[in-house]
């Protein structure tokens, strides 16, 4: 269970966490800021506005691809463009500061999931040699996952998250164990760089919590009836009332049978344990459903997962822990 196994043990695993760079979206592309013009004049006979008449904003400026034309956002003269080639840097700084390294090299970009727009992105980065055994041999991987917007709808934000290499399936640890996130202010790049030395080196205290988790996951016999409503807790799904629309209808069943198909896959090959139920969650969270809204709800999805772990393992401690009284409403909806 511990990490940096022996050659023999690395190269039976490694194989695992390869992607290869074909597969990985480019997100490395020209953004700059341009003027904002605004006419406030009333329009013309024709109901149209020129260029002509519109007055140049000095508190406001476009953030814009440069490659496609496309504005993003408008933002104040305070933003700060932090580029994703600028947020991969400081991704390092965060990854020496985590693992306590002096350099990245053991740093592999693992995953990138960028909308078409190229609005925001989040980035994995590997540990390449670092692995944490489940059982012996399932091996997990950390990651630091960097995310960043053009469009503000994301912060510049860091997490550690967790990887397991046979089927890449992944969580992020909980927004208590490692995370930095910044505004994107001015500024914000040197301060990022001052945080990350004043956190690091609490992935050990995290790593040993994240194992002792997972194992008492594996001891812990969970019914295979009970990964719907557990599913359904998790990510937040629920029940359509009787008057919803078809498509509601239909959405609710295709998440059913894909969550379905995961328990039969994990149970399995894992047996009826908690650690079957993680890998369901996980497996739906990396790569959810089209009608789950797919990869843009990944980081959240993944994020439940970190939680999940967290309370659940907390209930299981209570003599008193039934799946009755967890579940609560799920339970009498999809259980009966």
């Amino acid at each position: 269970m511990s990490q940096d196994r022996d050659a023999n043990a690395m190269s039976e695993t490694k194989e695992y966490f390869n992607v290869s760079a074909e597969d990985l979206e480019r997100y490395d592309f020209a953004v700059e800021f341009r003027d904002v013009y605004v006419d406030f004049s009333p329009p013309t006979t024709d109901g149209k506005r020129t260029l002509e008449r519109a007055k140049l904003q000095d508190r406001h400026v476009a953030v814009v691809d440069v490659e496609r034309n496309y504005a993003f956002a408008i933002v104040s003269q305070d933003y700060e463009i932090v580029t994703n080639a600028q947020a991969v840097a400081l991704a390092e700084e965060c990854f020496k500061a985590v693992f306590q390294l002096t350099d990245g090299s053991q740093m592999r970009l693992f995953n990138v999931t960028m909308p078409s727009t190229r609005s925001q992105c989040q980035i994995d980065f590997l540990h390449a040699r670092s692995r944490s055994f489940i059982s012996g041999s399932d091996p997990w991987a950390p990651f630091i996952r960097v995310s960043n917007s053009y469009n503000r709808s994301r912060a510049l934000k860091f997490d550690l998250g967790f990887c397991r290499g046979i089927c890449n399936n992944g969580l992020i640890f909980g927004a208590e164990s490692i995370e930095f996130k910044f505004s994107h202010s001015k500024g914000v790049s040197d301060t990022a760089a001052v945080k990350f030395k004043l956190k690091g080196g609490a992935f050990a205290k995290h790593e040993a919590r994240f194992v002792e988790q997972v194992n008492n996951l594996s001891r812990f016999h969970v019914p295979r009836k009970m990964m719907w409503p557990l599913l359904a807790k998790t990510f937040g799904l629920t029940v359509p009332r009787p008057d919803a629309t078809q498509k509601a209808l239909e959405n609710w069943e295709l998440q059913r049978a894909h969550a379905a198909r995961l328990t039969e896959r994990y149970f399995d090959e894992l047996e009826d344990t908690g650690y079957a139920a993680l890998n369901v969650l996980t497996d739906y969270a990396s790569r959810p459903p089209a009608v789950a809204f797919g990869q843009s709800r990944m980081h959240s999805l993944q994020t439940s997962c970190g939680v999940w772990m967290k309370t659940f393992t907390d209930a299981l401690k209570s003599e008193k822990f039934n799946f009755k009284e967890y579940l609560g409403e799920n339970y009498y909806a999809l259980v009966g």
